[in-house]
């Protein structure tokens, strides 16, 4: 019976799902019989924000297989697997499984540093940053080798550039509403693809089939018609990170709430990406055999991206109008009858309404 004492571990390297690089920065340096890596599924991760059942499958499933990888080649790996009962577990994010893990499973090992590349995550980084000062261990940041520069030039790079907004902005970022929406989530055919609008019952049927799209897909009808309706940009941001299998904080937030949602009033794009049903009609094939007519914005044939298109302009026209690019789509706008407004009002609300209240389509007076 071996009855030495384990011998203390110079380096604990911890391995993020999203960082599954063979030749990540970490491994730089690295001495096996001194070095162990430390990798952990967690139940925060994937309950943070609700996740779609691909999403789980293949982060997990990309996560053990690294983990096979770097034990056959020699290394050794302490990995926290999530069970079947949450009770079992060792804890329910990265802090406490960890924490827990310096105390008893690897105390007598004794790492001298903790080494990781930089999360894609503000709340991830602040977690680790805490739990080293807490337990008083020193923690090494390492240099994403995806990117092409070094945390420090990237930050005198990105200073004053409207594109490169995550780490220099957050967490104040995902707070951002620039036009003051509401609380208002997204629709229910948002989860199960159930509509009779056919560009967005397409688009949700690859996104719940395969937990994936296009981005051109993703931006100018799922995220157009959140914009147009008055989504909350952060939910909106929520149910991305939720039902998209590629979806990390730090590409996901900028993408959705500034991008797409105009959350942040300028910082990533100059102007909303906003159209009508006849923008979707050109583009696509969509609208062949809808029941919609994207070129009526009133009335019970009247397509809902034309007529909340219509709306979002005229609910936000003091925000737009010395906006530049938007100066042909203001007077397009401007030259509506207050008879065609006044319709096109009262049928965007009632689309806001039977939305809010759970239905999957509407009916106007008229039908």
């Amino acid at each position: 019976m071996n009855t030495s004492t384990p011998k203390p571990v110079r380096h604990l390297i911890l391995i993020l799902g999203d960082q599954l690089d063979p030749d990540s920065a970490v491994f730089d340096e690295l001495d096996p019989s001194r070095d162990h890596i430390w990798m952990a599924e967690t139940h925060e991760e994937a309950t943070h924000v609700w996740s779609h059942k691909l999403r789980l499958a293949f982060f997990f499933s990309a996560m053990r297989h690294f983990r096979d990888q770097q034990r056959n080649s020699g290394r050794t790996v302490h990995y926290h697997e999530l069970t079947a009962d949450p009770d079992q577990d060792r804890g329910r994010n990265f802090a406490e499984i960890l924490t827990k893990d310096l105390k008893q499973d690897l105390k007598q090992l004794r790492p001298e540093k903790l080494i990781l590349v930089r999360p894609g995550d503000f709340r991830v980084k602040s977690m680790l940053t805490d739990l080293a000062a807490r337990e008083n261990i020193e923690l090494e940041w390492r240099e994403d080798r995806h990117f092409y520069q070094k945390t420090g030039e990237f930050d005198a790079y990105a200073t004053g550039k409207k594109s490169l907004v995550y780490w220099l902005k957050m967490p104040e970022y995902a707070e951002l509403n620039a036009l003051d929406c509401g609380d208002r989530d997204v629709p229910r055919f948002f989860w199960d693809g159930e509509t009779d609008m056919a560009c967005v019952k397409n688009c949700m049927s690859s996104v719940i089939q395969h937990g994936w799209s296009h981005h051109i897909p993703r931006l100018m009808v799922l995220g157009q018609f959140s914009l147009l309706l008055g989504i909350h940009p952060y939910k909106f941001h929520a149910w991305h990170m939720a039902m998209y299998v590629d979806a990390i904080d730090w590409v996901s937030l900028p993408n959705t709430l500034g991008m797409s949602q105009y959350g942040d009033g300028g910082i990533v794009g100059t102007k909303p990406y906003c159209a009508s049903g006849n923008y979707i009609q050109k583009m696509s094939n969509y609208c062949k055999g809808c029941r919609y007519n994207p070129k009526e914005s009133a009335g019970g044939n009247a397509c809902p991206f034309t007529t909340l298109y219509w709306d979002f302009l005229d609910r936000n026209h003091t925000s737009f109008a010395n906006n530049r690019r938007m100066t042909f789509q203001i007077k397009n706008l401007e030259r509506k009858s207050p008879e065609q407004m006044d319709a096109i009002r009262k049928q965007a609300d009632q689309i806001r309404r039977k939305l809010d209240a759970g239905d999957r389509e509407w009916k106007t007076a008229r039908d």
